[in-house]
């Protein structure tokens, strides 16, 4: 047989495979990463403030236990005593990737230097308004498929044509967040232990392991297949 028949042949089993031994459960899990900051203490970047256009922040990987599927993140407004808070009405692109960065470590002037090789598009879109009750969320376009063996996860935000109408502040640990989590920006100053409260929901996942050239080809047709799409867009204060 040829090999280049074969080949495909083995392709195609291996998409199989991966179809079958991969389990994404309806089980939601919330993973907070940040809890509890203390009263008073939030940051306005990047939904709140103006005169900034990127902003990052790294979790550690160690705080995921396992695979998971990624489908809406949720910031907070529990702790700093304000009569408003509104988002900045802006058009936002948010990003997730593995990134071989550490916490503490971005660069904080090359940001693309940050971004892992399988960076993705979780939602692009206009957010703004006034939050509704005690927490910000922006729900999946397409869903974030993150394995923490492989890195820690990058969170990559891009905030263009703002209104500059942003007020308030998201819960946020400032500059005490230790080894869990940094940011990198363009907003201002604070780097090293800063960022926001963040929580992911999330999809346990089993990840096959790659033990033979079949189980290799599964895993990067886990990798290049497992897409989700969520139409329902659960940000608050769409615009």
């Amino acid at each position: 047989m040829n090999t280049l028949i074969m080949l495909k042949k083995l392709s195609i089993l291996a998409a199989g495979v991966c179809i079958t031994s991969v389990s994404l459960t309806t089980t939601v899990h919330a993973i907070v990463i940040g809890n509890s900051p203390g009263l008073n203490s939030g940051n306005c970047f990047p939904f709140n403030c103006l005169n900034g256009t990127r902003y990052q922040q790294v979790y550690n990987a160690d705080l995921f236990s396992d695979a998971v599927v990624i489908d809406e993140i949720s910031f907070f407004n529990t702790e700093y005593l304000r009569v408003s808070n509104i988002i900045d009405t802006a058009t936002y692109e948010v990003y997730l990737s593995t990134t071989a960065k550490a916490v503490n470590a971005l660069d904080t002037v090359n940001f693309s230097s940050n971004v892992g090789t399988d960076n993705s598009l979780f939602f692009k879109g206009k957010l703004g308004g006034t939050i509704i009750g005690k927490t910000f969320s922006i729900s999946a376009q397409s869903s974030f498929l993150y394995n923490p063996s492989k890195g820690n996860l990058l969170l990559d935000i891009f905030k263009t044509n703002s209104l500059g109408e942003g007020s308030g502040f998201l819960d946020a640990r400032n500059g005490t967040f230790g080894n869990d989590s940094s940011r990198a920006h363009n907003f201002g100053t604070g780097f090293t232990s800063y960022g926001l409260v963040t929580e992911f929901r999330t999809h346990p996942i089993s990840v096959p392991e790659p033990t033979s050239i079949t189980g290799l080809l599964a895993f990067a047709a886990l990798g290049a297949g497992l897409t989700l799409k969520d139409k329902q867009h659960k940000a608050i204060a769409r615009v």
